[in-house]
């Protein structure tokens, strides 16, 4: 049996991708329905519309790695691993140096 796709992805500072595809929406001056949402709601939408890429790669395992600024897609990644402690492992490292 031939396997596509991969076993498993490395994710490094996904969170920087998310900010920069926010702003990136932002910065392109796009238009939104006010009545359905804010401007900070669309750009969000936006990310996450990227980010569910390199999210959708691997297969069995995936591994995602987070800068130490808090932010909006930290916030919902740590509820999912709340939720959902069999499978997902939130590992908290220490900052280089220390």
């Amino acid at each position: 049996m031939r396997s596509i796709g991969k076993e498993g992805a490395v994710n490094y500072d996904l969170d920087q991708l998310w900010d920069y595809k926010a702003r990136q929406w932002e910065a392109d001056g796009r238009d939104h329905d006010p009545l359905i949402e804010t401007r900070e709601e669309a750009a969000a939408r936006h990310a996450a519309r990227w980010v569910m890429i390199p999210l959708t790669r691997a297969i069995d395992t995936l591994v995602i790695g987070l800068g130490t600024a808090p932010g909006q897609l930290r916030r919902v990644l740590r509820h999912v691993a709340d939720q959902h402690p069999d499978f997902v492992e939130w590992i908290e490292l220490p900052p280089v140096g220390i």
